[in-house]
């Protein structure tokens, strides 16, 4: 997650820095990283949940 969230930031800081965005843009940019981090909590969740899925299924198959 935080691969994702950092460049975001840091082009968005880089082009604040370089005045080519306006405030209002500013705050979207932060907006919009919480948005982003919203959005892949379900996949980040999948993904970290695997390991129990494997295992769960391993224990199905030392029952037979």
């Amino acid at each position: 997650m935080m691969v994702q969230r950092l460049p975001l930031l840091g082009v968005g800081m880089l082009l604040m820095l370089l005045g080519l965005l306006t405030s209002l843009w500013q705050e979207n940019l932060i907006v919009a990283k919480f948005i982003g981090v919203l959005s892949i909590r379900p996949t980040m969740m999948i993904v970290m949940g695997w390991t129990t899925v494997i295992g769960a299924r391993e224990a199905v198959k030392g029952i037979d």
